[in-house]
């Protein structure tokens, strides 16, 4: 493929079902031309994390052949599957069909890929990984599918593209900001995606190795990113060696700010002459919709121009939508709204204006990013946030991305980032809760004796 179309949706449904009657039109509709060629759809807090903890990763996939799916159905993600390609259909119609190429969920966060009919994948690759409770487990993580295509005009070469999404460390504050990124570091150094169809080949393969350091002999850095369809050897490859990565999801930065009410402030500028923003302040921002002023406290923002991390290397389109998070809820799951009307500086009307809860700070935690290593020219055609779908605690995010392959340049590949967040986050728990730990120990050894006796 020389020339691609794709679109990314990114959306935390707050552990809610949606019903058949939910109209997802407003984010998957088709709102410029040409359609997209690739559909890639991240959920995240499907369903209760706690009650997902215990069910393993589940994937199911379709054939391009006879469209058969392999795999059982996905506990948390069936219904959606049913509502996004019900709306997807509806949307274009007759004249372009798209069929589900692959979905997948680990815990509470999962992705589902479309393709247009007659956009055939070469190879599939898929994986996950966790970075939650002492670092790996899945209450959050990523999950990734890697998709090869053949090049009409260059025989023997192929694009690669990775879509990744993702559920971040949550909570304001600098020290879960900074956890942030060694999640995010650790994700893109070891995400590891293993075969699913390999050659037009439907039949799912074994994984030939769980350890990705075992690939390949020798330095992973001395490997060129050119390579990569020779090494691409069927025990799979780290999601960092695509050519695109699109890397999205309950990123969960927040703006930095105060809530003057709870005496609490984060920052990670330290700045004398910075001044920290109010919860009212911010509030005043939004309602005069001052996007620009909103972003200068943004914590991604902040971090991707002073260069620190892995995501320094990806880039976002231009924001120019409210911050997607979060709004506030009536007793039970309805999304509280104010129905007074207001007269924006255009002179339209906007009515049912969505309240923002005041134990949050307002933020953009929803983000789609993008990694290019240069083999291919990149135009956004639409980024936003959607505002009249009224369903969850967090706003949907939607993004339209225009690819162009060029002549082969020299490649930027994603560089390597070192994480030991595992041993981190033990560090962190055991030095943190020695003394619970040790109060705990003791009881228990004292409930044991009493017992004993």
């Amino acid at each position: 493929m020389m020339k691609t179309t794709i679109q990314i949706g990114s959306w935390n449904v707050a552990e809610m079902c949606p019903k058949q009657s939910l109209d997802l039109t407003p984010w998957l509709e088709k709102s410029l031309s040409p359609s997209p060629d690739i559909i890639a759809i991240g959920l995240q807090e499907i369903k209760s994390q706690v009650s997902l903890l215990i069910t393993p990763a589940q994937e199911s996939y379709w054939c391009h052949t006879n469209h058969t799916r392999h795999g059982s159905e996905i506990v948390g993600l069936e219904p959606w599957i049913d509502l996004i390609s019900k709306t997807i259909e509806q949307i274009h119609g007759q004249g372009e069909k798209y069929r589900p190429l692959w979905a997948g969920r680990r815990c509470g966060f999962g992705l589902i890929v479309y393709t247009k009919v007659g956009v055939i994948a070469k190879s599939v690759y898929t994986g996950h990984i966790g970075t939650g409770l002492l670092g790996m487990y899945g209450n959050k993580g990523a999950i990734g599918i890697g998709l090869e295509f053949e090049l009409e005009k260059y025989p023997n070469q192929v694009s690669t593209f990775c879509f990744i999404n993702t559920h971040l460390q949550a909570h304001e504050g600098e020290s879960n900001c900074l956890w942030r990124q060694e999640e995010a570091n650790h994700i893109l150094s070891t995400l590891f995606l293993k075969p699913l169809m390999m050659n037009g080949n439907c039949k799912e393969l074994d994984c030939l190795a769980s350890n990705p350091h075992l690939l390949i002999e020798g330095d992973r850095k001395s490997i060129p990113v050119t390579e990569f369809s020779k090494k691409l050897v069927e025990a799979g490859a780290l999601a960092q060696d695509y050519e695109l990565i699109w890397f999205f999801g309950d990123l969960n930065y927040r703006i930095k700010g105060s809530k003057a009410n709870w005496g609490y402030h984060t920052t990670n500028i330290k700045d004398k002459n910075y001044s920290i923003p109010t919860y009212t302040q911010l509030q005043q921002l939004i309602e005069s919709e001052s996007v620009t002023q909103l972003l200068l406290h943004d914590e991604l923002k902040f971090l991707m121009d002073s260069e620190q991390g892995i995501l320094a290397q990806f880039k976002e389109s231009a924001i120019n939508f409210l911050p997607t998070f979060k709004f506030k809820k009536s007793k039970g799951t309805q999304i509280v709204v104010d129905d007074t009307t207001k007269l924006l500086s255009n002179g339209d009307e906007k009515k049912h204006i969505r309240i923002y809860d005041s134990k949050r700070l307002p933020s953009y935690t929803d983000r789609i990013l993008f990694f290019n290593s240069s083999y291919h020219t990149i135009t956004n055609l639409l980024y936003t946030g959607i505002t009249r779908i009224h369903f969850s605690d967090h706003n949907p995010v939607v993004g339209l991305y225009h690819l162009e392959r060029v002549n082969p340049l020299q490649l930027k590949p994603l560089k390597r980032v070192s994480s030991i967040i595992f041993w981190q986050r033990v560090d962190r728990f055991f030095h943190v809760n020695s003394v619970r730990l040790l109060v705990l120990v003791s009881l228990l050894v004292v409930w044991v004796a009493w017992r004993w006796v």
